[in-house]
């Protein structure tokens, strides 16, 4: 059977017509390159790497990229530059120490709290070992608390809380001891050179350390009474026996005991005391408030 091929509408061989569009990409050789010419005619148009726009914009990001380089190296060395100073006057002896003031002391001498301070030798306003001079004040038995200020360019300020004298307690021995409200032992006295606090006396466990607290319980039962008293049972009081704390009595300057025991309901206690005193005038000798809704009170010939 003949097969023949098929014409289209137009009378036109198809076989021709695809020979002739294959044709139009036919490749040519030229020089030993071959290119297609459909190809060939695209490449003729306007190159994207000669766009002015473009290159002006690398230019400016260009530009913008060495800006921000030389910032940054400007930064780094101003950094190294403050510390090698920062390191020289550290190292230095500028800002010596040369002048101490001290604020806050009583008992102790200026020159007592710059020697416990123990401020180190070539020590300057940079190199200053504050807390540790602090650590040393805080450490003496009159010291509550310490703090250092620099006063430039070559000044300390030491202010110093002093600890509050509450009794001086009679040991038997030529010297007493202060102590504050804490029990705590802050130095010897002797009675001449200390009236302004109350003694307590009589005391059977007292162990005195300087700078350290009491483990007494009748001591610190009797500065408890002490806190306690009015001012015009203060005025009156001379000592307080405290051999126990059930025993503790008060000595008043007409010689007059009053017998208080615990701390406890103190104010009542000093209330009852004074209006015993008022109301027995020149006869009472002894007064009992330990329990306080039953005072008893004995004269000097009759007993009640």
């Amino acid at each position: 059977m003949t097969i023949t091929p098929q014409r289209s509408r137009d009378g036109a061989d198809p076989t021709r017509r695809a020979n002739d569009v294959n044709s139009q990409h036919k490749v040519e050789t030229r020089g030993g390159r071959t290119t297609r010419a459909g190809v060939r005619g695209r490449a003729a148009g306007p190159s994207r790497s000669h766009d002015p726009k473009r290159a002006a914009r690398e230019q400016r990001l260009a530009r913008q990229r060495l800006a921000y380089r030389v910032r940054i190296g400007v930064a780094i060395l101003a950094i190294v530059a403050v510390l090698v100073g920062g390191i020289a006057l550290y190292r230095s002896n500028l800002f010596s120490v040369t002048e101490i003031e001290v604020e806050g002391v009583t008992e102790l001498t200026a020159e007592e709290v710059v020697s416990t301070a123990a401020l180190p030798e070539g020590a300057t306003l940079l190199r200053l070992p504050r807390s540790e001079m602090e650590v040393r004040l805080a450490s003496h038995p009159w010291i509550a608390a310490a703090h250092i200020s620099r006063r430039f360019p070559d000044g300390l300020v030491i202010h110093v809380d002093e600890r509050v004298a509450a009794a001086l307690v009679d040991t038997g021995e030529a010297a007493f001891w202060l102590v504050d409200s804490d029990s705590r032992a802050l130095a010897q006295r002797t009675p001449d050179t200390t009236e302004t606090v109350p003694v307590i006396r009589d005391l059977v466990d007292f162990e005195p350390v300087a700078g350290e607290r009491s483990e007494s319980e009748a001591l610190a039962n009797a500065l408890r009474v002490l806190e306690g008293l009015s001012d015009e049972m203060l005025v009156r009081l001379r000592a307080i026996s405290a051999p126990s704390v059930d025993l503790t009595t008060l000595m008043t300057f007409d010689d007059i005991e009053v017998l208080v025991g615990s701390a406890e309901d103190i104010e009542k206690k000093d209330a009852v005391a004074l209006r015993i005193m008022e109301e027995q005038l020149d006869v009472v000798v002894h007064i009992n408030v330990r329990t306080v809704d039953r005072p008893t009170w004995r004269g000097l010939d009759t007993g009640q």
